[in-house]
């Protein structure tokens, strides 16, 4: 199957861009892309039970809320995941992935709790978000990984040995 020769076009500018940046800037990179993906999770996940597009009410609901990107990424960068070459995740790559987002939905959630605990009886979480919210994760940030792995391999050579799962 032929891209069209702007899509093409797109492609080669996207990998350029993301080549031609510092290991630290493409680790800034993908810190902001997994903050902006698990805040469209979570967001997804709110409205997608509440049925409605959904905003925190008051201040510890807006703490709740934004806490679990900030969680994540923190997460993410404990376990290592910003380490990893993106072109040639595998398997282990998706394994830290589904590991990095079961611990940062699980220190969110407990977050939460506290957060219901410490009084604030008007914070109301439905445990379907939590669910809803680490299966939108897990999709957004491995679809990203993905994208970015095509858009990295794009035009050059892929060696056989470095894409095979161990």
């Amino acid at each position: 199957m032929e891209l069209p020769q702007d899509m093409r076009a797109g492609l080669e500018h996207a990998r350029g861009w993301l080549l031609a940046r510092t290991r630290h800037g493409k680790r800034v990179v993908l810190f902001a892309n997994d903050a902006l993906l698990l805040t469209l999770a979570l967001w997804l996940a709110f409205s997608i039970r509440w049925g409605r597009a959904y905003w925190p009410e008051n201040a510890p609901l807006h703490l709740a809320f934004w806490s679990a990107p900030l969680i994540g990424v923190g997460v993410f960068q404990m376990l290592g995941l910003y380490r990893l070459v993106t072109r040639f995740m595998g398997r282990q790559g998706a394994i830290r992935v589904i590991s990095g987002i079961g611990l940062a939905v699980l220190t969110w959630a407990l977050v939460v709790l506290m957060i219901v605990g410490a009084g604030h009886r008007d914070v109301f979480f439905p445990r379907s978000v939590v669910f809803i919210y680490a299966l939108l994760a897990f999709v957004l940030i491995w679809t990203s990984r993905e994208v970015a792995a095509f858009i990295l391999n794009w035009g050059g050579e892929i060696r056989p040995s470095s894409r095979t799962e161990r």
